[in-house]
């Protein structure tokens, strides 16, 4: 696991995303999963239904938002228009096995799985999917199209909006995880800050294969590998990307 701290942060930028290149073969990001389904398994029925298998020639990989319209699956960018197009498809179910105590806000396409308990105060409003055996602490803020992964674990009034959190991974009290994707086996500290807005209102850059690129857009957090933890209070600027088995040390900003 590589070690980020006050002694060695400037050298952030050379292991940041190098471990969680996007299709690399350990770890593949087309294992990430989305409303319960991983990635390639979304793809693959995308081109399934929107593509005439006649007129099918090999080509860069496709995401089809309509027909005769896609968006190529290029970078890791490409995954925030595949999420919010999958979670907006979801249909509203509660699993008879949740626990939702009183007082708990639902509005919007919301599905909810076996054996999840939500505690009082929580808001639920969006397209938003949450796994199996996960478990929300009081007074949490969910919102956008928001998809929550298996055995995912939330702390007392977080907030999370339009992001990915997958499986077995944690969220300390008070965090706020915005426009992010975050992988699997990972944990956030309690008041880890992911900033999503540049104060001069540009569009955010994202670091991709040592170049940088200009996302499009306006708010945009951070990606976050498998098997990573953050300590206390991290804060993390737009648009960073933080690999798989990293550690983070308390009150680091990245």
């Amino acid at each position: 696991m590589k070690r980020i701290n006050n002694k060695n942060k400037q050298s952030f930028a050379l292991i940041a995303g190098e471990s969680f290149a996007p299709f690399c073969h350990d770890n593949s990001i087309f294992s990430m999963k989305i409303a319960g389904r991983e990635l390639s398994e979304i793809i693959a029925l995308n081109h399934y239904k929107y593509v005439d298998k006649k007129a099918d020639k090999p080509g860069p990989l496709r995401y089809y938002v309509g027909k005769n319209r896609y968006i190529l699956i290029d970078n890791i960018l490409s995954i925030l228009t595949v999420k919010a197009d999958v979670l907006k498809g979801i249909n509203r179910y509660i699993s008879k096995d949740a626990d939702i105590e009183k007082d708990v806000q639902i509005e919007g396409n919301v599905y909810i799985g076996k054996n999840v308990r939500i505690l009082s105060g929580t808001r639920l409003k969006g397209n938003i999917y949450i796994g199996d055996n996960t478990f929300i602490a009081n007074n949490c803020l969910i919102r956008g199209n928001t998809s929550l992964g298996k055995n995912v674990k939330l702390g007392y009034s977080c907030e999370i909006k339009n992001s990915i959190v997958s499986d077995n991974t944690g969220v300390g009290p008070l965090a706020a995880v915005l426009d992010s994707i975050v992988g699997e086996n990972s944990f956030l500290g309690g008041v880890v800050r992911i900033s999503n807005y540049r104060l001069d209102g540009k569009d955010v850059g994202v670091l991709i294969n040592g170049k940088a690129v200009d996302s499009k857009h306006k708010t945009l957090g951070a990606f976050i590998g498998n098997n990573t933890n953050l300590g206390v209070s991290v804060i993390i600027y737009p648009g960073r990307i933080i690999g798989n088995n990293v550690l983070v040390e308390p009150n680091i900003v990245v």
